[in-house]
C-alpha cells in the first residue's frame, strides 16, 4: 500500500495489485495505515459526542454494561459526512471493484459495545437486507 500526503488528514492511497488480487480471491483484505491519527480523533469524538445525545438504541445484558447501535449519521451529522464521502475511504472502495468510476454511500452504522457486556449480538447477514444486485459492494 502506497500513499501521498494530500493534507494533514487525507492521503490518496493506491491500493496495490496484490492487495487487489487478495480482496477479489477472499472477498476481504486487510489495508493498513489507511487512516491519519487525526482523522481517527476526529471520528472518535464524533462517536463519543453522538453516544452522549442518546440518540442510537443501547441494549444491556444481565449487566449494566451496555451495547450502543445506531445508523444513518451522514445524514444529521456534518464529521460522518465528511468522513464517509471526502476521506481517502471512496477512492480504496473503487479501486477495489475494478477502478469503477463512481462509488455511492449507501449508509453508514455506528457499533460500540462495552468490554465485557452480556448484551447480545444476534447472528445475521445484512445482504439479504440490502436492495443490492451484484458483486460490486463493499462494506468499510
Amino acid at each position: 500500500l502506497s500513499s501521498s500526503r494530500v493534507s494533514d488528514e487525507v492521503k490518496i492511497f493506491i491500493v496495490s495489485p496484490k492487495e487487489i488480487q487478495a480482496y477479489k480471491v477472499d472477498g476481504v483484505v486487510c489495508l493498513r495505515g489507511v487512516l491519519s491519527p487525526v482523522q481517527c480523533a476526529k471520528m472518535f469524538q464524533a462517536s463519543v459526542e453522538f453516544v452522549k445525545a442518546n440518540k442510537g438504541r443501547i441494549r444491556y445484558g444481565k449487566d449494566d454494561k451496555r451495547f450502543f447501535s445506531a445508523a444513518l449519521m451522514a445524514d444529521t451529522i456534518p464529521a460522518f459526512e465528511k468522513f464517509a464521502k471526502n476521506s481517502q475511504l471512496p477512492s480504496i472502495a473503487a479501486q477495489l471493484m475494478n477502478n469503477l468510476k463512481m462509488v455511492r454511500f449507501f449508509y453508514d452504522q455506528l457499533f460500540i459495545k462495552a468490554p465485557g457486556t452480556q448484551a447480545r449480538t444476534a447472528w445475521h447477514n445484512d445482504l439479504s437486507y440490502w436492495p443490492f444486485r451484484g458483486n460490486d459492494l463493499i462494506s468499510i
